[in-house]
């Protein structure tokens, strides 16, 4: 790597070392002004939080020596895995960090959070595998080789993606093609004299369908080529936790909702049952094989009928509250 190489790789370590707010030894949901101060994140990458004091240096004054020993990184350096190396300094445990035999940082027995549950070497190993990440992003940040097949990547999977967009709108127009064609000779499963209210509804299903599969299809490929590049990759991540998260929402929404459906469906049927034993009942009446004082066969139909929607306004209210979102504003 030449002159300008060096400078660049110099530049790309001092960007490297802005530290982002909100992140420690272990993510902090609610980190003070104190614990971001003392926390090294590099390349986005949360690292290590240096809270104890290491002589006369506090956590934030730790950190800042970090910086300064990062920046004196040589290219070739980086082509050297991070190791760990145990020690005892001030007379507690201690864990070094050393890249090409440099020293990094040290990790004191006292920096560790007992609400993390983590003992020295645990703790250490963590933060070697972050510094091993950080390492391995810069070194994919300067290989041309690496980007040119991350290009060559994108460039497929965007080929690959476009074809299976196009299949899908081309099947998408053959389908609403051939509803189209079993409406005008009257077939489906839906009757046609409820065409008249709802319509092609096939077409509308597969449709939606249709631009649901492109949707999640964009996001893959948004997902999956982010995350080639060592930029983007923090996005890639995000995305593809975010979808994990919402697809585990909804299905923890479908089997929370299950009992309750199932309640529902068995009164539905009971009620189903109900209505039909009472309408044999009625029609009994109606055509005189016995008689109850009040009801005659001129009023019977009418009876039954109000009876039968008692009975399912009844049922609604019993069944409701085992809907889901039957507890929601909505």
């Amino acid at each position: 790597m030449g002159h300008r190489g060096i400078i660049r790789l110099a530049g790309m370590l001092l960007a490297l070392l802005m530290v982002d707010s909100g992140w420690a030894a272990e993510p902090r949901l609610e980190p003070t002004e104190q614990e971001q101060a003392q926390t090294l994140t590099l390349f986005h990458e949360p690292i290590v939080m240096l809270q104890a004091k290491f002589g006369r240096l506090d956590g934030a004054a730790r950190v800042r020596i970090v910086k300064e020993r990062v920046r004196q990184l040589q290219p070739e350096d980086l082509t050297h895995p991070v190791t760990v190396v145990s020690s005892t300094r001030l007379g507690q445990e201690a864990r070094e960090f050393r890249l090409n035999d440099k020293h990094l940082l040290v990790l004191l027995e006292k920096d560790l959070e007992w609400l993390d549950e983590l003992t020295l070497d645990q703790a250490a190993e963590r933060v070697r595998l972050r510094l091993e990440n950080v390492r391995v992003k810069v070194l994919e940040l300067h290989s041309n080789t690496y980007l040119l097949k991350a290009a060559g990547k994108t460039l497929l999977v965007t080929l690959l993606f476009l074809m299976v967009v196009q299949l899908l709108r081309r099947g998408h127009q053959r389908a609403r093609r051939w509803f189209a064609n079993n409406l005008l000779q009257q077939k489906g499963l839906i009757p046609h004299q409820w065409r008249q209210v709802l319509g092609n509804l096939e077409i509308r299903v597969i449709g939606v369908l249709t631009w649901l599969v492109i949707l999640l299809l964009t996001y893959g490929w948004l997902t999956y080529v982010l995350g080639l590049f060592p930029h983007t990759r923090i996005w890639s991540d995000q995305l593809g936790s975010s979808l994990l998260e919402l697809c585990s929402n909804i299905l923890g929404g479908i089997v929370a909702a299950m009992p309750g459906l199932a309640t529902v469906l068995v009164i539905f049927v009971l009620t189903k049952l109900f209505i039909r034993m009472l309408a044999v009942i009625f029609a009994r009446i109606e055509r005189g094989h016995f008689r109850v004082q009040g009801l005659h066969s001129e009023t019977i139909g009418a009876t039954r009928r109000l009876l039968s929607v008692v009975i399912w306004l009844f049922a609604l209210t019993v069944a409701y509250p085992y809907l889901p979102g039957a507890d929601s504003d909505a």
